[in-house]
């Protein structure tokens, strides 16, 4: 039941990274042409840009959390390719310490949303707190979706070798 929300929520997280990337493709573009052709640069979609190239990024790493697609050193499990037992109890080791991670990170971004309300932006003059509170919900994301891909490990281990 609960992997099945969780997989909702990566279809969410699936559309909102196309949504951030095309929409920054446009305010670039719309930065581009309002620079160069109308030589009018519009301050704000570069600001916008800048805080959708945090939610992007954010988005990102979730959905590459979900989809095992993170950059990882890849000799230990190509090594231990003989010896499935040991391969995956060092693929457990990895994943505990990755939910340690980003349980920690979680922690420190949500005192950083509660430490910035009452801010705002410098040329939209919106919360920061709007911006900043992609961090928490990524960082969330990622330590679910870890856990989801631990207990598929620790099943796994489970079987007789």
């Amino acid at each position: 039941m609960a992997w099945c929300i969780l997989e909702k929520w990566y279809k969410v997280i699936n559309f909102l990274t196309w949504v951030l990337m095309g929409s920054m493709c446009l305010l670039i573009g719309f930065q581009i042409i309002n620079r160069f052709a109308l030589h009018l640069p519009a301050p704000w979609s570069e600001e916008f840009c800048r805080y959708n190239f945090v939610w992007l990024t954010m988005v990102a790493s979730a959905k590459a959390t979900h989809d095992r697609q993170h950059l990882a050193v890849d000799i230990m499990p190509y090594l231990l390719e003989r010896k499935p037992l040991l391969k995956n109890s060092v693929k457990l080791f990895a994943q505990v310490l990755a939910l340690f991670f980003f349980a920690v990170i979680f922690k420190q971004t949500v005192f950083f949303c509660l430490n910035s309300i009452g801010t705002s932006c410098l040329t939209v003059r919106m919360p920061i707190l709007y911006v900043y509170i992609i961090l928490p919900v990524g960082f969330l994301s990622m330590f679910l979706f870890e856990l989801k891909n631990t207990s598929v490990t620790i099943k796994n281990l489970s079987k007789k070798y």
